[in-house]
């Protein structure tokens, strides 16, 4: 047999592999290898993985807030909706109770109370929010429309 020319310098590089230790998991290895960068590798590599993760975020993030928005909002309207009905005395006209119409009838509440006062059509819900729910604000507008009534 012929003497193996590399023999020594394989058994060097085997006892150098087994004298050290190998990191005991992913996060150790990658402390160690931070801990041996200069100031200047250290700064550029905190760059790097600012600008990586800046494009990744610039992909990802605007569908994944719109598709969460919408998600949380569905869920929140669907919640809302379900605790209003349960908090309804009466069920659900096919009309207005105020002006009568036929037509997809809302729930109308208290903006103080936060109490179930009846059905409405939207509009008329609208009108009782933009006064407010006062009928001072009320009288003075009927007291408007008889005056300039033509």
């Amino acid at each position: 047999m012929e003497d193996d020319p590399f023999a020594d310098l394989r058994e060097e590089i085997e006892a150098d592999r087994l004298r050290r230790k190998p990191p005991k998991s992913s996060n150790e290895y990658r402390k160690a290898r931070i801990a041996r960068m200069s100031d200047a590798e250290l700064s550029a590599l905190r760059a790097f993985n600012a600008k990586r993760q800046r494009e990744y975020l610039a992909k990802v993030r605007p569908t994944w807030t719109t598709e969460y928005k919408q998600r949380r909002n569905r869920k929140t309207t669907e919640y809302a909706i379900a605790k209003r009905l349960r908090t309804a005395t009466r069920p659900k006209p096919d009309e207005c109770e105020v002006c009568g119409l036929v037509c997809d009838t809302v729930y109308e509440h208290s903006h103080k109370t936060g109490k179930f006062r009846g059905w409405t059509c939207n509009k008329c819900n609208v009108a009782l929010a933009m006064v407010d729910d006062n009928i001072e604000t009320l009288t003075k507008l009927i007291l408007y429309l008889r005056a300039h009534d033509e």
